[in-house]
């Protein structure tokens, strides 16, 4: 009986339990319900001028007009050498002296002497012609006062007869002339060596190879090393064939060409490669350089800026305007996106240049990647105090 008792009051302590849970579940859903309900009061209707607002892009934009421009680009160049010169002397000989500045990477002028070769051989051959030539002289006197004897003798003998030429000793007498004006060449050329002796080059140039040493003996005719004149550098630029066809259409490109260190040089067109590289499909022009530097050396590269020809009705764009399928966000009087394809002519490091349709418009600067034709836009409104350029080109705030 007991037992019993136990068990009915058991029951009923978990039948009051699971009331009370049922209870507070009905409670806690009752206030997150009327406790939304509550939130949701507190927030009002947008109107639709702020709807209207909320959907409006913000952009910033820029004005352009149609004007006149010069296409300009910017390539890398390579400078070159347009051909080396072989050190090579005329005379054989022992080296007896060689130039500080007739190594490797040397400069040298137009009276520079590279190297001496031993003069002594040179200058014996030039007194051993004076001798010759003294000799031949006397050989002619000789002869012609022979001849004038002959010729004497033959007239007292047939005073009626003309003068037999082997009486006269004619070819006696042409031989000693002939004799007389080859020991004169021959003193010529001996000069002529001993001024080779000293070796120059008839440039100012840099010396890109050496291959000798005093003490050395030279052979004429062989080469000991090369040097290139200044004069001779070029600038190897290659080009697309849109700015082939620009450079080919300039009567007058301004080219200026800028090394690593900023030095600046005026370039000319030289000529133009009558080939396209298989691999790049790039052209090549050769460009002269106004006065070079002999600092300047083959190899570097340099920077070369080129003005080209004259474009007119075009928009000058700011490079962010290019979206990325390569259109231009326009803005309408209203307000309105208007997408613009114009033929893009130029792409450069500095702005696009575009064919205008004669019209000054305002172009969104910056990436609208999801804007739509005709969507509302608004465009960035400049600060009263914003800086302002002021008519003598320096900078200022408005007052």
């Amino acid at each position: 009986m007991t037992e019993d008792r136990r068990e009915v009051h058991a029951d009923h302590r978990n039948r009051r339990r699971g009331y009370i849970q049922l209870a507070l579940i009905v409670v806690f859903i009752g206030g997150a319900f009327l406790g939304a309900r509550y939130l949701a009061s507190l927030q009002t209707t947008p109107s639709p001028e702020k709807e209207t607002q909320e959907r409006e892009l913000l952009v910033e934009t820029a004005q352009v007009a149609p004007q006149s421009h010069r296409l300009r680009f910017y390539t890398t160049g390579t400078v070159q050498v347009r051909a080396m010169t072989d050190i090579v002397p005329q005379v054989s000989g022992r080296i007896v002296h060689i130039d500080d500045n007739a190594f490797p990477g040397g400069l040298i002028d137009v009276d520079t002497v590279l190297f001496t070769i031993e003069k002594a051989d040179y200058r014996l051959r030039v007194r051993q012609m004076r001798a010759e030539i003294a000799r031949a002289e006397r050989q002619l006197e000789l002869q012609e006062a022979d001849a004038k004897a002959s010729v004497a003798e033959w007239r007292r003998l047939h005073p009626q007869q003309p003068v037999p030429s082997l009486v006269a000793k004619t070819p006696q007498l042409a031989e000693a002339r002939a004799a007389l004006r080859a020991a004169r060449a021959q003193l010529e050329l001996a000069r002529l060596d001993l001024s080779r002796t000293e070796f120059q080059l008839p440039f100012t140039g840099r010396v890109t190879e050496f291959r000798l040493e005093e003490g050395q003996y030279v052979v004429a005719g062989q080469s000991y090393g090369k040097a290139y004149r200044v004069a001779s550098l070029e600038i190897d630029v290659p080009l697309t064939s849109k700015e082939r066809d620009w450079l080919e259409e300039t009567e007058t490109p301004i080219i200026t060409v800028r090394t690593e260190q900023g030095v600046e040089y005026d370039a000319f067109v030289k000529r133009m490669a009558s080939t396209v590289d298989e691999r790049t499909r790039f052209s090549r022009a050769i460009l002269g350089i106004d006065h070079p530097n002999p600092k300047l050396v083959p190899g570097v590269f340099v920077e070369v800026h080129i003005v080209g020809p004259m474009r007119r009705d075009v928009w000058i764009l700011p490079l962010n305007a290019l979206q990325e399928d390569g259109a231009i966000w326009g803005i309408t009087s209203d307000n309105k996106l208007q997408k613009l394809q114009p033929e893009i002519l130029q792409i450069s490091k500095e702005h696009v240049v575009a064919k205008s349709d004669g019209r000054t418009i305002s172009v969104v600067q910056g990436s609208l990647p999801e804007a739509t034709e005709n969507a509302s836009v608004r465009p960035a409104q400049n600060d009263a105090n914003e800086e302002d350029v002021n008519q003598d080109g320096t900078h200022g705030r408005r007052q």
